[in-house]
């Protein structure tokens, strides 16, 4: 029973499972999760929980792993651990004020809402509950009976049609299969929120793309890409649109 819930929480983090439920929206909103939604970083909060921090920032201080490597070494730190200790930080992490807000004003005005993070699904469905968002799509965790067996798996969302390298892991790939002509009705606007570098190419697809806080100068070289310094100020844009 418990292998069969894990394939089936594995099977909700797909583009195949979300686009099901579109329900003729034909307006989407992306955002990032980690340091947008929330100021924090997931991975950061979960490994000085579990006291495991030390062995997290030396692999987050080495240049030489790429994004694929990195991202399954670290989820080698938190083998053994208790899904309820994921869960629980999840639940503690603070959530900029305003997020909730938006959401549920884009929602009001059809938009179809949902979460893209390079982080656990485990930890981005809680926070996808906690914001009201329709979705959330993440890298998965495999657990057995409750326990992390440290095994990542990376969503296929994330790279292109065919591909499988490491480096090509991006979020502008999930957001091309929204955009994909198979998707029906087609989107015809979309809205794309985030904060880091990793987040550039994902924006650089959007109508409208909006960083808040940022990690790097290279957005402003990016005219379309509007820095805002509280989520009030897209409740204040979503809200003109009516």
């Amino acid at each position: 029973i418990t292998e069969m819930y894990e394939a089936q929480r594995q099977a909700t983090a797909s583009f195949d499972y979300i686009i099901h439920r579109q329900k003729n929206r034909s307006k989407l909103v992306l955002l990032d999760m980690d340091g947008t939604i929330t100021p924090n970083r997931f991975v950061l909060d979960l490994a000085r929980h579990t006291h495991t921090d030390e062995t997290l920032d030396a692999l987050l201080d080495n240049p030489k792993n790429d994004a694929g490597t990195r991202s399954k070494r670290i989820a080698e730190i938190f083998k053994y651990t208790h899904r309820n200790q994921f869960e629980k930080v999840a639940m503690a992490m603070p959530i900029r004020p305003g997020v909730v807000e938006f959401v549920n004003q884009m929602r009001r005005d059809g938009f179809m809402v949902g979460i893209v993070s390079d982080s656990y699904f485990i930890a981005a469905e809680i926070m996808r509950k906690r914001i009201f968002a329709d979705f959330a799509i993440a890298h998965t965790l495999h657990f057995q009976n409750d326990i992390c067996t440290g095994e990542l798996k990376i969503n296929p969302d994330f790279l292109p049609n065919g591909q499988s390298a490491d480096d090509l892991i991006c979020k502008s790939n999930v957001l091309k299969r929204f955009l994909s002509n198979k998707v029906k009705p087609p989107f015809k606007e979309v809205w794309a929120i985030g904060d880091n570098l990793n987040d550039l190419n994902m924006l650089n697809l959007a109508d409208r793309a909006f960083v808040i806080e940022p990690k790097t100068t290279l957005f402003q070289k990016h005219k379309h890409i509007t820095e805002i310094h509280a989520f009030t100020a897209l409740v204040t844009a979503a809200t003109a649109m009516d």
